[in-house]
């Protein structure tokens, strides 16, 4: 063929080295693509399924707006990204750890749908506090932590585009393993924090004696469970990754993009998986009830359509329906025709009549 002689020689790294570095990056955007189509679903489900498109409140299409558009730029660098690892020809050693500057991204990105997320999050399990001092300081205190988060993010950031400027420098393995380290280990105590809060104030609210109101409590700490535990998993792992590698090896270089890589997607799970499921509990939580039972839970935790630093929350009720009482609990009332009140009338006078006359009798003799 004509094109063969266009081949150039050049330095090839060793084949082990080739899939070291370039083989977690493939396994975690292929791993990426397949939740990035299964966050889709949810999001299909979520609107065009229950059709929240209308219905939701400003502040939750500002949300997951927001974190839709950052998805759909975070599957724009991936789709690069992978297009460039699979085509670029510089295979030695420091072109296989190269990147181009929509892969520099990726960490931004992928902080601040973790800080939208994980600040709904925050904000939910906030309502929950009877008292606002305690609101406050959980809010003050997680995002905090969030902001870390997003710093250490974008600390990433900056030390990818270091990479790609500056080239492979002494020192910019520890920089990798600090900022990622601050950043995944952030994200896994938020995410482990707000999982932990919400389930033990609303196992606090499980009073025990009506069923219907306990099982929704029990089904909101299972959710809370399934969809806080794989997003703190997938950062706690990481977050191993980064501290206990240091990338100077060829072996370790890139593990953790296995974890970090397909956290948007995780996230963008969690947050419509739970909205959607506000439908369902709201159902049964709002079913006509019998009387209201009062809970110390706000109707608003499923909808968030009111300011949780602003309401009292010794006053909410959450409506339930009573067990109806047992057959053996019924009072039967007769009810008897004219024809029989008449006839129970003369008999009543008979036994009347009977008795006086049997008074007059005892006098006599007396």
């Amino acid at each position: 063929m004509a094109d063969a002689d266009a081949d150039v020689a050049g330095t090839l790294a060793p084949q082990r080295v080739a899939i070291g570095l370039l083989g977690p990056q493939v396994i975690a955007y292929d791993l990426q693509f397949t939740l990035m189509g299964l966050s889709i679903a949810a999001i299909y489900h979520y609107y065009w399924r229950h059709g929240h498109l209308v219905k939701d409140t400003l502040g939750i299409k500002i949300l997951a707006g927001s974190v839709i558009f950052l998805n759909f730029l975070y599957a724009i660098t991936c789709v690069q990204a992978t297009f460039f690892i699979t085509t670029h020809q510089s295979r030695d050693y420091y072109g296989l750890l190269s990147e181009t500057w929509p892969q520099c991204l990726q960490p931004l990105l992928d902080g601040m749908v973790g800080f939208l997320v994980q600040g709904w999050f925050a904000r939910r399990t906030a309502k929950l506090f009877k008292r606002k001092l305690w609101t406050w300081l959980y809010l003050v205190v997680i995002g905090f932590v969030m902001v870390v988060c997003l710093g250490g993010a974008i600390g990433v950031t900056v030390t990818s585009f270091n990479l790609l400027e500056k080239g492979y420098y002494d020192g910019l393995n520890l920089m990798f393993a600090a900022t990622g380290g601050l950043w995944l280990w952030g994200s896994a105590v938020v995410d482990v924090t707000n999982t932990a809060t919400l389930c033990y104030l609303l196992q606090s609210r499980v009073q025990g004696f009506n069923e219907r109101t306990d099982g929704v409590l029990r089904k909101l700490i299972r959710l809370a469970i399934e969809t806080g535990s794989y997003t703190a998993f997938v950062a706690v792992l990481g977050a191993i990754f980064s501290d206990a590698l240091d990338g100077s090896s060829w072996k370790q270089a890139n593990i953790n993009y296995i974890c970090w890589i397909s956290l948007p997607s995780l996230y963008t799970l969690s947050l419509f998986t739970t909205l959607s499921s506000r439908d369902r509990l709201t159902t049964e939580l709002h079913a006509p009830p019998a009387f209201k039972n009062p809970v110390n839970m706000p109707s608003s935790f499923l909808t968030g359509n009111s300011n949780p630093l602003s309401r009292s929350y010794n006053v909410d009720v959450v409506p339930v329906l009573q067990h109806p009482p047992s057959p053996s609990h019924h009072i039967s009332i007769p009810i008897q025709s004219g024809a029989q009140q008449d006839k129970g009338k003369e008999e009543g006078q008979q036994v009347e009549a009977d008795r006086r006359s049997e008074h007059s009798d005892s006098s006599r003799r007396a």
